[in-house]
């Protein structure tokens, strides 16, 4: 203990130095160095292990080395925080920083010193009782005027977050007004409409506007995060609507099942899990319009994000309770094979949820520009491919419609049974192309992309592609955890978002529970897509004709 003790108090010490010099590097401020405390809620979980940990020491390391500024110094006070005993989380949040921050032979001397300062720094606390709060509490209140930012980081089930928002507001807000605090809730926030509802009728008795923020990483990664701004500077982007779109399909597929986390997963199943946030979050950032020049952006894009979800119905209402694989109106849901004996042997029993869907959404308003366009939202565990994309079918030259039948690239493969007709890609991420935006469209109306001026992007004007290089190699948490420190808020998810989100799809996750799955191979999918008839209903079909689209 008494060795520990030492251990923190060199890396105290260091701490101090580095806040010296990221204070004279800000142009000589004056300010002291500010303190930001950073509580991880769920530091033992799986999320924590697999990426929170990693993000949060690329964070640290990056505020010490001052590729992470924040226009005055800022000390990072991090806490792990979970319902273990203290010693047995000490250890736990210690093996998974050493899993997560590797070091090769390649400066390995500078990584572990930096990998060892940063786990001694970390102080582990039990959160079971009021005392435990109490205490959390009071450690970081202890000298309190150099703190300017409490964050308390949600990585817990739902169903624990009124508990946790009661207790930080009880103990854990700060005593004073110029310390800011953020609540970072990650998802799914609820499971249903009612659930959702009366978890933002708890939350919002502890927190103020503002400091609530709904985590989805999907808003960190590269193109989603610039995809705004692109829109903004491409008036062909801004122009889309029914008269030039004949369909959107936001796919996310992955090749990794959920052994493992079958507790979790069987709770709420890839609709809760990904469509419900990902992938409207997603298509939102498509298709809503963007705010007037002059407008609190911000706040303007929150209220166009959730007019646009409120439009949205499903395609066919009959549909539900057939064999999926048939045609089961406007939803699909599969499980893969191996997937109920896996939930079995960790303890757990039916019903069993879906690990795949695909989702028909339309707009059916004269008065809007998206009316009649046909949306198809798919994603699953245990595909042939990992890729997740926006692809944008074009009408061709002619203005048919055939787009609103053709299915869309499962299995990496790009079926078109029918014609051919252009279409706007948006690749975020995949194993067989760099996140970016490639277009193939028809002379007759060519559709032209900006990306000047946005730094990691390159254009191919030739080619139509323009393409994003992550230089710095951040993920898309890593990315979010600047940006809750930075005050990003526009990276994550608005609670009116979230709420006009469910009030779609309440409906779909209920049929999704009582419908019968298919059985699924990540092999069925290679030649397979999905089909969107004339009456709206989706169907998994065999394509006409295939062929690969490199992608």
């Amino acid at each position: 203990e008494r060795e520990r003790e030492r251990e923190r108090e060199r890396g105290s010490m260091m701490k101090r130095g580095v806040c010296v010099i990221l204070t004279l590097a800000a142009l000589f401020a004056t300010v002291s160095c500010e303190r930001a405390n950073v509580v991880l809620v769920g530091a033992t979980g799986d999320l924590a292990r697999k990426y929170l940990w990693g993000s949060l020491f690329k964070l640290y390391s990056g505020l010490h080395d001052g590729s992470v500024r924040t226009g005055s110094g800022t000390l990072l006070e991090i806490y792990g925080a979970a319902r273990n005993p203290e010693a047995e989380g000490r250890v736990k949040v210690a093996s998974m920083i050493e899993e997560v921050v590797p070091c090769g032979d390649e400066g390995r001397g500078d990584c572990l010193s930096k990998r060892a300062a940063f786990t001694n720094g970390v102080r582990y606390v039990q959160l079971k009782e009021e005392e435990h709060w109490k205490a959390l509490c009071h450690s970081m209140d202890a000298g309190g005027k150099e703190e300017s930012l409490r964050v308390f980081y949600l990585s817990i089930p739902p169903t624990a977050y009124g508990q946790v928002s009661s207790a930080i507001s009880r103990f854990c807000r700060p005593k004073r007004q110029s310390v800011k605090l953020r609540v970072a809730f990650e998802k799914p926030f609820g499971s249903s409409l009612q659930s959702a509802a009366m978890l933002n009728e708890e939350t919002s008795m502890h927190f103020r506007t503002g400091e609530v923020l709904h985590v989805d990483h999907y808003l960190g990664k590269p193109l989603v995060r610039d995809l705004l701004r692109v829109r903004g500077q491409s008036p062909d982007l801004q122009m889309l609507d029914m008269g030039r779109v004949s369909r959107i399909d936001v796919v996310i597929a992955e090749t990794i099942g959920v052994e493992g986390r079958t507790a979790f997963y069987n709770g709420v199943g890839v609709v809760r899990d990904v469509l419900q946030n990902h992938a409207t979050e997603l298509l939102t950032l498509v298709c809503a319009d963007l705010p007037e020049l002059g407008s609190d952006f911000e706040r303007a894009m929150r209220t166009n994000r959730a007019r646009f979800i409120q439009s949205l119905t499903p395609t066919d209402r009959t549909g539900g309770g057939e064999s999926a694989e048939s045609g089961g109106g406007s939803l699909l849901t599969g499980q893969y094979e191996g997937y109920q004996q896996e939930v079995v042997s960790e303890g757990g029993k039916g019903p069993f949820m879906p690990t795949f869907a695909s989702v028909g959404l339309t707009v059916a308003s004269p008065e809007s520009k998206w009316n009649d366009v046909k949306f198809v939202l798919t994603a699953g565990k245990r595909m042939a491919t990992r890729e997740s994309y926006v692809r944008i079918y074009l009408h061709d030259g002619n203005h048919t419609s055939c787009a609103k039948t053709v299915a869309p690239p499962l299995g990496g493969f790009f079926v078109e049974p029918r014609c051919e007709r252009p279409y706007i890609h948006l690749q975020i991420q995949g194993n067989h192309r760099k996140p970016g935006i490639y277009v193939v469209d028809d002379s007759d109306h060519p559709v032209h992309v900006n990306v000047s001026g946005i730094p990691g992007w390159s254009a191919n004007e030739e080619a139509q592609t323009f393409t994003y290089d992550d230089h710095e190699g951040d993920s898309a948490y890593d990315y979010l955890f600047k940006s809750l420190v930075l005050g990003k808020h526009e990276m994550f998810g608005a609670t009116e978002t979230v709420l006009s989100s469910w009030e779609i799809w309440d409906e779909i996750v209920r049929r999704a529970d009582a419908t019968n799955h298919f059985s699924y191979k990540p092999g069925d999918f290679v030649r397979k897509g999905i089909m969107v008839s004339s009456q709206g209903a989706l169907s998994l079909e065999d394509a006409g004709r295939i062929h690969h689209d490199d992608l």
